[in-house]
């Protein structure tokens, strides 16, 4: 592990490569979060925490001798790892999650009796439950389909758009819940099999299908009366034609993945379709709930 300024950094990632690094991974030495890079860019931060990892050990002096020499390092730490089952190591971090009736956690896990119950295991996409704004999602799955006492009972026949889907946890559990129809579109093809793979294991391949997002685009997809999308505040502006296309007239829209400070925004950019109210916080984030108007 190494510190470096933003200046160079370039540099220091091809000589970490060309020495030999099987990976090489960036994060924030500082306080400086890019809470919402650009698609598609490497987010920069003023002092940089880059993690090279090599197959074999190496020493402080070798490792200092790998990086350019205008490279601007201030720490350079060499320690070694011992082999394991990381994907088993992985795994024992995912904490199973309750909201009301629903239990979304791994297959190793047990859960409590009486429970609407979705396994996952996220693999290589994004999406294991944990983060606010995909909790908040499923507060809204939960309520739109009766997980909770004071729920109204569900309307026959719901379908869902999840629209980003990442591992699959809202399209699968909108499918256990009992939607008829699932549709889950995505840009990232890692996502999309694992959004397939997630259904298989919980048995709802039947009613989950898996859309490339530049598909969707050029295919019309049925719109639906649930659509989901847990992205970020900028591709969710850039979308809003493209969701409220997706949504039925008198269907229900959850925007998550907004900062307080984007609420707004987002409404104003979805204000034209739908009535836009916000629906849950946790933390920072918020959840926009819309109402797609009823044509004239």
């Amino acid at each position: 592990m190494l510190e470096c300024g933003r200046t160079g950094l370039d540099a220091v990632c091809e000589h970490l490569e060309t020495a030999g690094a099987v990976s090489v991974t960036l994060e924030d030495a500082g306080d400086d979060p890019q809470l919402e890079p650009k698609p598609g860019a490497t987010p920069l931060w003023p002092q940089v925490r880059v993690r090279a990892l090599y197959e074999h050990a190496i020493g402080p002096e070798i490792a200092r001798s790998a990086l350019p020499d205008t490279a601007t390092v201030t720490v350079v730490r060499v320690r070694q790892i011992s082999d394991r089952d990381w994907l088993a190591a992985s795994l024992e971090d995912i904490v199973p999650i309750e909201v009301g009736a629903l239990w979304i956690g791994p297959h190793r896990a047990d859960p409590p009796p009486d429970r609407v119950v979705v396994r996952l295991e996220p693999g290589l996409a994004f999406g294991s439950g944990r983060h606010p704004t995909t909790w908040l999602c499923l507060e809204w799955l939960a309520r739109k389909f009766g997980c909770f006492p004071t729920a109204d009972a569900p309307p026959a026949e719901l379908d869902v758009i999840d629209y980003g889907c990442g591992s699959g946890i809202l399209a699968v559990t909108a499918a256990v819940l009992g939607a008829s129809r699932v549709t889950a579109i995505d840009i990232d093809p890692q996502a999309l099999r694992a959004t397939a793979e997630n259904a298989r294991a919980n048995g709802v391949s039947d009613r989950v299908s898996v859309v490339p997002a530049e598909t969707a685009a050029k295919a019309p997809v049925r719109p639906a009366s649930l659509v989901v999308a847990n992205i970020l505040a900028d591709p969710l502006m850039a979308l809003a034609p493209t969701l409220a296309d997706l949504t039925i007239p008198g269907g229900d829209l959850a925007l998550s993945g907004i900062l307080e400070a984007q609420a707004d925004e987002v409404a104003d950019a979805f204000g034209g379709a739908f009535d836009i109210r916000t629906g849950g916080r946790s933390e920072e984030w918020v959840r926009l709930d819309g109402r797609r108007r009823e044509e004239r």
